[in-house]
C-alpha cells in the first residue's frame, strides 16, 4: 500500500513564490529609491528564483539550449508578426484611454534603456516560461493559459491599470513560442521587441 501524500494539483511553492515577489514590488513602489529602480529590484527577483532551485543541478533545457533554427526562426518570426499586427491595430482602434498606456517620454538613453528592456524580457521569460512553465507540466496542467493568467495578474498586482490586463494576450504568444521550440530565449525575444513598441512607436 503506497502511503505516500499524492503531489499536489498545482505547483503549490512556485504560486508562493510569485505572489511573494508581487508583494516585494508592490511594497518596493512606494519607496523606489533612485539607487534600485524598481524594475532592476524585479529583474533580480524573478532570476533569483529559478536559479535558486536549479543550484547544483543541471541547468534546465530551456536555458542550456536556444533550440534547431529550423524551429525556431520560423517561430520567433511568425509570432513576431503577428504580436506587431495586433499591437498596431489596437493603436488605431477607438478604445478608451485607461485600456492604452499612453505615449512613453521621450528616450534620452535609448541603448541603456534597451538593454534594460533585454534584462526584464530575460528575467521575467525565465521565471514564467520557464520555472513557472515547468511547474504546471510537472503537475499534468498545460501552462499555456495558466502562465499567460499570472502574467498578466502579476503585472496587475505590481501596477493596478486596466490596460495592464492585455498583457495576457502577448503572453500567450511567449507560451506557445516556449511550447514550439523548448527555449526562452524565443519567448525572450519577443518579450523585449513587445516592450520596445510603446516607447518607439507610442501607444
Amino acid at each position: 500500500m503506497n502511503d505516500r501524500p499524492a503531489a499536489p494539483s498545482l505547483p503549490v511553492t512556485a504560486l508562493c513564490e510569485l505572489a511573494g515577489i508581487a508583494l516585494l514590488l508592490r511594497l518596493a513602489s512606494g519607496f523606489n529609491p533612485g539607487w534600485l529602480p524598481q524594475s532592476s529590484f524585479a529583474v533580480a527577483l524573478f532570476l533569483y528564483v529559478p536559479m535558486f532551485h536549479y543550484r547544483g543541478k543541471a541547468w534546465p533545457v530551456w536555458a542550456s539550449r536556444i533550440g534547431r533554427p529550423s524551429k525556431t526562426l520560423p517561430t520567433l518570426l511568425g509570432a513576431a508578426l503577428l504580436g506587431c499586427t495586433a499591437y498596431f491595430l489596437w493603436l488605431k482602434l477607438p478604445l478608451p484611454a485607461v485600456l492604452k498606456p499612453g505615449l512613453a517620454p521621450p528616450l534620452s538613453h535609448p541603448l541603456s534603456f534597451a538593454l534594460h528592456q533585454a534584462g526584464i524580457a530575460l528575467s521575467e521569460e525565465s521565471f514564467f516560461r520557464g520555472y513557472l512553465y515547468d511547474g504546471f507540466e510537472r503537475h499534468g496542467r498545460r501552462p499555456l493559459v495558466w502562465t499567460s493568467l499570472l502574467f498578466a495578474a502579476t503585472h496587475l498586482a505590481i501596477a493596478p491599470s486596466p490596460w495592464r490586463a492585455l498583457t495576457f494576450f502577448p503572453a500567450l504568444l511567449f507560451c506557445w513560442s516556449r511550447e514550439r521550440t523548448g527555449t526562452v530565449y524565443v519567448p525572450a525575444a519577443l518579450h523585449f521587441g513587445f516592450n520596445l513598441l510603446p516607447a518607439y512607436f507610442g501607444g
